[in-house]
């Protein structure tokens, strides 16, 4: 007699013929299900490192993000993707390099992070001496100034300073200088200092 685990009931049953077949259906079913649970681990691993990376990130510990976001992004974390962007856009711990800077902002912005194509507006739009591709420029900011304008960013500190940005300088929409203003306002009063 041979013990067969069995998905169905997880108490190991003693069974008189070894059935091979069902019993390697039953370590494989037990496998899938282990691998799913190691994603899910894996899964709240990642956003506990995006925790601390933001918190580094946002206590001027540049390092130290740096450290513990590289690797997030490297895995296709998008949020991850997008502060490595500003890394190299800025200069921050790393050399100033915008074409990695629009790589890492663009793999952000495949993934659906508009704030990431805020920065490639910006990038485009020659405005800080940047790549000028003023056609890409403007049809990114109007994609990102319609999607901030939305109730859901009404009080999102970095979509209304990126409004601000955009509204002050031009770009994808008229030069409105008391918009900017407002939108730098909120920004400050809902936390982007």
């Amino acid at each position: 007699m041979w013990p067969v685990m069995s998905y169905q009931n997880p108490i190991i049953l003693p069974r008189i013929k070894v059935d091979y077949f069902t019993s390697f259906l039953d370590w494989y079913t037990f496998a899938i299900w282990l691998k799913g649970q190691s994603k899910l681990d894996n899964s709240e691993y990642t956003r506990t490192q995006l925790q601390k990376g933001l918190h580094a990130y946002n206590n001027n510990s540049y390092d130290e993000a740096y450290s513990i976001l590289l690797p997030l992004a490297e895995s296709g974390n998008a949020k991850a993707q997008n502060i490595i962007g500003e890394f190299y856009d800025n200069g921050l711990v790393v050399a100033e390099d915008l074409a990695l800077a629009i790589s890492w902002y663009e793999k952000s912005y495949k993934q659906g992070n508009f704030y990431a194509k805020a920065a490639l507006a910006n990038i485009y739009s020659g405005e800080c001496g940047n790549i000028v591709d003023k056609e890409v420029s403007e049809n990114y900011a109007k994609e990102v100034i319609e999607l901030f304008s939305t109730d859901k960013y009404e009080t999102d500190s970095e979509a209304l300073g990126w409004l601000g940005c955009l509204r002050s300088s031009g770009i994808g929409c008229t030069k409105d200088l008391a918009l900017a203003e407002t939108h730098f306002k909120k920004s400050i009063k809902y936390g982007d200092n």
